[in-house]
């Protein structure tokens, strides 16, 4: 991670899995549900640990509990690795079901 303009950036190696956005600007302490979610489906081996690093178990354990953009697949296997019951974890619940307009 660098410094610039008193931001805390994402490393340049991270880069790649935040196509949707400027990473280059990224802010990782602003902005940590975003990028945890992000590395959590898509990071490889040093990505996973840079994120366990600099956000820890228990911010990645929250985000995982609040956050429905995570995979069904990476939310499985996170819930198990960091021990949250899967009915705590939001997306792994049944969505909410709407009530028809009007009735």
């Amino acid at each position: 991670m660098w410094y610039s303009g008193g931001m805390k950036r994402l490393p340049k190696e991270l880069w790649k899995y935040f196509w949707d956005v400027k990473a280059e600007e990224l802010d990782i302490e602003k902005w940590p549900k975003h990028v945890i979610p992000r590395l959590m489906d898509y990071g490889d081996t040093a990505a996973v640990r840079w994120m366990q690093i600099e956000y820890g178990d228990d911010l990645i354990r929250d985000t995982l509990k609040t956050m429905r953009g995570i995979s069904r697949p990476s939310a499985y296997y996170w819930s198990k690795l960091l021990g949250v019951n899967k009915e705590e974890v939001k997306c792994l619940q049944k969505p909410y079901r709407l009530i028809p307009y009007g009735v």
